[in-house]
């Protein structure tokens, strides 16, 4: 599994085993050795033992194409991988790179959110009660007031309409936003995030973690 630790890769995750295929390893891409401010390494971790799946982070730099090819391979080769899983929506640059990547191995591509309207992927993400919390905003896409919020049955509606106010995906697939899960239904613990501080840059606005653990559901 392609795993960033957002919603959509959470819920691609949950179809996935859903279905019956069984998931051996969650696999997170850092580019260029920069860290994530949209998903903190150390709560993508935690996200990983919640599920109690195996988790590997690898590093690839420009132009990318060989190191993610490199990280495929070492597990293919470790746990006999036959296919990748991956949160891809809609959009085709993405389906495209993906496909370019694995068109040289021996996987089969899953995509179990593909072509799913974003209306209805957000309606199943608060009907199972998964906690994507909103860690990152382009605040001219999404108020700033979103960030540290999570997404829940309660305030879906007012989310999607400000999102339409902007004209903003609710899915956030041209990276307007993004999120990090707190709790999904396949998340043994939850994880609690006690402190945080809210961080400003010239294009974003987001949410630095400081504190935070798994705690019992």
């Amino acid at each position: 599994m392609m795993f960033s630790g957002g919603k959509d890769s959470n819920l691609a995750l949950h179809k996935a085993i859903e279905s019956g295929i069984e998931v051996v390893a969650l696999l997170t891409i850092t580019f260029d050795g920069k860290k994530f401010r949209a998903h903190p390494q150390k709560l993508i971790a935690l996200q990983a033992k919640a599920l109690g799946i195996r988790h590997f982070f690898f590093n690839a730099n420009k132009p990318y194409l060989q190191d993610y090819r490199k990280a495929l391979r070492t597990l293919i080769g470790k746990y006999r991988i036959e296919g990748l899983v991956t949160g891809d929506l809609w959009l085709q640059s993405a389906m495209k790179w993906t496909k370019k990547v694995i068109k040289p191995l021996p996987l089969e591509l899953i995509t179990p959110l593909w072509g799913m309207p974003t209306n209805k992927i957000l309606n199943e993400l608060a009907a199972k009660k998964f906690m994507p919390m909103v860690t990152c905003v382009i605040p001219e896409k999404l108020q700033k007031s979103w960030v540290g919020k999570t997404i829940t049955a309660r305030n879906l509606q007012e989310f999607k309409s400000a999102c339409g106010k902007t004209r903003t995906d609710v899915c956030g697939e041209n990276g307007e936003f993004h999120t990090i899960v707190l709790d999904a239904p396949l998340y043994k613990k939850k994880i609690e995030i006690t402190k945080y501080k809210i961080m400003n840059t010239k294009e974003h606005c987001y949410l630095k973690p400081e504190e935070f653990r798994l705690v019992a559901k």
